[in-house]
């Protein structure tokens, strides 16, 4: 439908031209001029019929406007001679602003056409509400001879189009475009929500937006939420407090309020009034697979400024939130699981400690980084002394808990960057990058000050190596196992 319009509004505009242009030439022959006159007359006469505004400057003058053209004007508080020479009207840009409030609404619109003038052959196309009335906006610039047109064109389409076809191409792709990236990356909820509302504040739509989810106790979060200048993200409502956002989760349905402040619920239902001022309010509870989980309050400064016609836009746009949650939802969940079997794969499951496997996969990791950009890492290789002597004492039970009282108080004492790994039965492996073997030193003295203080004491031997990027992982292990045996041999058995 809109292709259609467009095409009759670049077919009229060219028509218009060349009628123009013959008009100008003054043929010397009666009945040409007269039927030149009566055709422009006709064409001026559909123009009005199918409301098309059209408005044509030759060079930098205004030759030719319609009535329909004169209302559109109208319709913006606009004086029509401010529009005669479009060189005055683009220096005089700021002033207008000033001078008629409702010309800012096409503020955007009138940018790209001030970015396009130095253009001889462009068409460009917007569609904008206006005081609840849709407008389809045509800039067209082209030469026909040695003069420059420039044409705009209106039509009123208000009756062709619902809202939803009017705002879904431009703020739907914008939505899915910004926001499903976030949801795959793993952004923040409030992230999220701002991108949203970014999109739907850049074209006009709201100033205010909040979205609310509701939990199993009844208690709403505000998962993004922004007010005027407010935002109030992470707001907590508890069960009990019966504001706008439970109203519309417990009724299930939309509805609009022309203004906040005059809005007198029953049942104990009341607006939380977070800046004081009028706003129209479209609210839409968000549901999925039937099950009504939040609610998305649609706001714009001031009263009565939403149209019908927009109503469907906000429910789509509530459906696509509402998807949007749903699928950071299970797209956390499933990135813990994830993380719950890697966790699974490269830890002891008794310990805690990582595994053998993770360590593997780390020094030939390091090893290939060591070779690439020098930089210290060092391994530390411990044994328990006695365990066998204290399972065969105590228990299996017993043994299983110093194992894992050693890794507890281990990683109490190691920093965030530094690793355990159980590298089998009573051997661990400490991992420990940026230090020497002297600095790796004093951390396994306070370790043995730590573990020799418990209530059944841990001692155990050890042997320290820095990583030596030109051997092998297998040989700076084997290396550092030497170490360690080194000091098991040299105590009394």
């Amino acid at each position: 439908m809109t292709e259609f319009l467009l095409a009759i509004i670049v077919f009229m505009a060219l028509l218009i031209f060349y009628l123009f242009r013959r008009l100008k030439l003054r043929t010397q022959r009666k009945k040409d001029n007269q039927m030149y006159d009566e055709l422009f007359l006709i064409f001026h006469e559909i123009f009005r019929k199918i409301e098309l505004g059209i408005g044509v400057w030759k060079r930098c003058k205004l030759v030719y406007k319609n009535d329909v053209f004169d209302e559109f004007l109208k319709t913006i508080e606009v004086d029509t001679k401010d529009f005669e020479n479009a060189q005055e009207f683009v220096e005089s840009w700021e002033r207008l602003f000033e001078k008629y409030p409702k010309f800012k609404l096409l503020e955007d619109v009138l940018d790209t056409i001030k970015g396009n003038l130095d253009s001889n052959d462009v068409s460009l196309n917007w569609i904008r509400e206006i005081d609840k009335t849709a407008f389809m906006i045509n800039f067209t610039r082209f030469m026909l001879g040695k003069d420059l047109y420039t044409t705009v064109n209106i039509k009123n389409i208000t009756q062709e189009f619902t809202g939803a076809q009017l705002k879904t191409a431009e703020v739907f792709s914008s939505v899915v475009t910004n926001v499903i990236p976030l949801v795959l990356e793993n952004r923040q909820m409030r992230e999220i929500g701002k991108a949203i509302y970014n999109n739907l504040y850049s074209a006009k739509v709201i100033d205010s937006f909040i979205i609310g989810t509701i939990d199993k106790r009844g208690e709403i979060t505000v998962r993004f939420g922004i007010v005027g200048n407010k935002e109030i993200s992470g707001l907590k409502v508890p069960k009990e407090e019966k504001t706008l956002l439970r109203y519309f989760i417990d009724k299930g349905k939309p509805e609009y309020f022309s203004n906040i402040l005059k809005v007198n619920l029953t049942n104990g239902y009341k607006p939380k009034i977070i800046v004081k001022k009028d706003y129209s309010i479209y609210g839409v509870p968000i549901s999925f697979r039937g099950d009504v989980f939040g609610a998305v309050l649609f706001e714009k400064s001031g009263e009565n400024l939403f149209s019908p016609a927009t109503f469907p836009v906000f429910e789509h746009l509530a459906n696509i939130i509402a998807i949007t949650l749903k699928l950071k939802e299970y797209y956390d969940i499933a990135l813990k699981e994830r993380d719950r079997y890697y966790n699974m794969s490269i830890k002891d499951t008794m310990t805690g400690a990582y595994n053998r496997a993770f360590l593997v996969e780390y020094l030939i990791k390091m090893h290939a980084r060591i070779k690439r950009k020098p930089e210290k890492l060092c391994i530390v290789f411990i044994d328990i002394d006695d365990f066998k002597s204290m399972n065969d004492k105590y228990g299996h039970l017993f043994g299983d808990r110093v194992l894992k009282d050693f890794v507890r108080i281990t990683q109490k004492n190691i920093r965030t960057m530094d690793f355990v790994v159980r590298y089998g039965g009573d051997e661990f492996i400490l991992l420990l990058p940026t230090i020497n073997s002297k600095e790796a030193e004093k951390i396994v003295s306070r370790l043995k000050k730590k573990l020799s203080s418990l209530e059944f004491p841990i001692k155990f031997s050890y042997g320290i190596v820095e990583f030596d990027p030109d051997v092998s992982v297998e040989d700076n292990l084997r290396k550092v196992d030497e170490k360690m045996y080194e000091m098991k041999n040299r105590k009394p058995r």
